[in-house]
């Protein structure tokens, strides 16, 4: 043994070998961990991870998609034109599977939780984001000073055979440098920006943007100069205080809701566009100060949602005449006639199923 001269006992050095030996070590435990992560990579691709595929019922489909069926079989199609992945297919075709109704003694009112597609293509899922950012919206905007809010409207002047694709772009670009002006960006602190797009036949293409705004007077003239400039000759600007917040938040919610008009689904090379040009497309966003803002969280205060059975169990029931079943999908389907619904069932009539609810 040797020691130093504090008396400390010294580690003898390693030998040449030692060091290549343990660097031969080190570069062969590296190597291992690549084959390793080779063959996991290998085996997920030969064997995908085992997620349960959920089939929605033949009566959970009527029940959520019975009143946009026709509009549901054209995108249902596009979907597979496109080769959207295998498992956004299925979700979108059994969007409302394993549907359960719960009861709230809080809320004195019954809802329906299922497996949901969440595809901004899809109706009732779209409906159901609308109301949520319509909710958050209006939280937000209930406590602002008067004329602390402004809606404006940024139009993007196009002709009809520009492409969908080219004019989102656009119009993402433009909305980013108007941003940075100095009329907006001294006058307007955040808020939402929502995409909403219109087409026809004779004038094709037609996306705006409506702004909710946080911030003080600004001039409509100054924003109209300046949008004219970015855009190269767009001059449509609107501006005008909210004065109704709650009917803000709920048009807000209905652009989200609705996406594009109707007549696009009338032309199979319209619709495929849409479609098409909206994957991975955000129409709603926060900028500004309200960066952090969740438009789409969903936080309920109620906790006592308790489970009251299947929505197939419940419409056999109803549909054996008992009133406390017919009760329920009464009170599942607000917007309907409560004495066409106890009719039908107590008919026996499966058109029922035809009528909606908000899921």
């Amino acid at each position: 043994m040797q020691y130093d001269l504090g008396g400390q006992l010294q580690r003898p050095k390693p030998t040449r070998m030692q060091k290549l030996t343990a660097r031969d070590n080190a570069r062969r435990e590296a190597a291992n961990r690549k084959v390793d992560r080779e063959n996991r990579a290998w085996r997920k691709q030969r064997q995908p991870n085992k997620i349960r595929l959920i089939t929605a019922h033949e009566t959970e489909l009527k029940f959520r998609h019975g009143h946009w069926q026709e509009k549901r079989s054209v995108i249902e199609n596009i979907l597979a034109q496109q080769q959207v992945s295998a498992s956004a297919q299925h979700a979108f075709r059994n969007c409302g599977g394993e549907l359960r109704i719960e009861w709230s003694a809080t809320e004195q009112r019954h809802r329906l939780v299922g497996s949901f597609c969440h595809n901004r293509h899809c109706e009732p899922c779209m409906r159901q984001k609308a109301n949520i950012i319509a909710r958050n919206l209006n939280n937000r905007l209930a406590d602002a000073r008067d004329r602390q809010y402004r809606f404006v409207t940024l139009t993007l002047a196009h002709k009809p055979e520009d492409p969908l694709n080219d004019l989102l772009a656009k119009l993402r670009r433009c909305w980013k440098q108007f941003r940075n002006t100095p009329c907006w960006k001294t006058s307007q602190r955040g808020g939402a920006a929502m995409i909403e797009v219109k087409w026809s036949r004779e004038g094709g293409w037609h996306p705006h943007l409506h702004i909710i705004t946080e911030g003080t007077w600004v001039s409509q003239g100054d924003l109209k100069e300046a949008w004219e400039r970015i855009t190269n000759g767009s001059y449509k600007v609107d501006i005008r205080p909210l004065a109704d917040k709650k009917g803000a938040a709920y048009y807000v919610g209905k652009y989200v809701r609705k996406g594009v008009n109707d007549e696009v689904w009338s032309d199979p090379t319209a619709a495929s566009d849409w479609i098409s040009c909206t994957r991975g497309l955000r129409t709603c966003a926060t900028y500004g100060t309200w960066r952090g803002f969740a438009l789409t969280r969903f936080e309920s205060a109620t906790k006592d949602w308790k489970p009251i059975g299947s929505l197939l169990t419940i419409t056999d029931a109803a549909r054996r005449g008992e009133e406390w079943a017919i009760g329920i999908m009464i009170d599942l389907m607000p917007s309907a006639n409560p004495d066409e619904i106890r009719a039908r069932y107590l008919e026996g009539d499966e058109r029922l199923q035809m009528l909606t609810g908000d899921g």
